[in-house]
């Protein structure tokens, strides 16, 4: 590594964590927030690389030569494995501190800077028919819009092209950001009150969309896309052992709905 490689390196692990200490620690209040912040050190391997990893095996894809956008880039690690992969890879991200990180990667990766613009989902800076791949991790339950960001993606993906979304269920049992249990199908207010008797600020979960499979199949089915769900072996992930929470398990195995969502739509051409 190069002197200068090297000091792009010490400036990205810094700024890095800052962002997820300001995450994990003053955010959620998670009692393991060094540990976290350490494998967002490298999050390019210990993040992006086996979620990327997943949409190739799932749906075949292959990313070298195709253009891709990423929605909420965040600090960048599904960008990075992206370029390496070949692919012509774009990416939008709201937020300041983001797109600091951001932009050293991109100068460290040798990703042109001008790919990455500051900009919200819901108005995405492309013209239409921009994109062979939108891929949107963990952010639908972060935007202002749900339905208008899902718009947007469609928007900008060319007609046989997938947008890929990952996002929560939150009619399961579990609030993924704050990692603790919650009562089953309950609203925001109770998983707020929750997090308070424990002594923790709920402040983050406002901002947080309580996105579910009902509510965005009721969005899907009035697009003209093709709807595609990956459901995992949730029962096999949640199997009882002794002094584990059954609760996961008997709630998959009693309603049939796993924890997250992962939904690819290829978006069709006029009838």
């Amino acid at each position: 590594m190069t002197d200068q490689a090297s000091t792009l390196r010490a400036q990205i692990d810094g700024l890095l964590r800052q962002y997820y200490e300001n995450y994990y620690r003053k955010n959620l209040s998670l009692v393991d927030w060094r540990e976290r912040i350490e494998t967002r050190i490298d999050e390019e391997r210990t993040f992006a690389e086996p979620n990327i990893r997943k949409v190739e095996k799932w749906m075949g894809v292959n990313f070298a030569g195709q253009r891709v956008l990423v929605v909420g880039a965040g600090t960048g690690a599904e960008s990075v494995v992206l370029h390496q992969r070949g692919a012509e890879v774009h990416g939008i991200e709201p937020y300041d501190k983001a797109m600091q990180i951001l932009a050293l990667k991109a100068e460290l990766y040798n990703i042109p800077p001008e790919r990455f613009q500051q900009a919200a989902a819901e108005q995405i800076p492309h013209p239409d028919e921009s994109f062979d791949f939108v891929y949107c991790y963990t952010v639908l339950e972060h935007v202002q819009d749900v339905e208008k960001t899902i718009d947007e993606m469609l928007r900008v993906c060319k007609t046989g092209g997938l947008v890929y979304i990952q996002t929560p269920e939150y009619r399961f049992p579990y609030e993924g950001h704050y990692k603790i249990t919650r009562l089953p199908f309950s609203p925001r207010w109770l998983t707020a009150l929750g997090l308070l008797l424990r002594g923790r600020s709920p402040a983050f979960l406002r901002t947080v969309n309580f996105v579910t499979a009902p509510q965005l199949n009721r969005i899907f089915f009035a697009r003209n896309v093709l709807t595609l769900r990956i459901e995992l072996n949730w029962l096999k992930m949640w199997a009882p052992v002794r002094g584990a929470n059954k609760l996961p398990y008997w709630f998959t195995k009693t309603f049939g709905i796993g924890r997250d969502q992962y939904i690819f739509l290829r978006k069709l051409g006029a009838e």
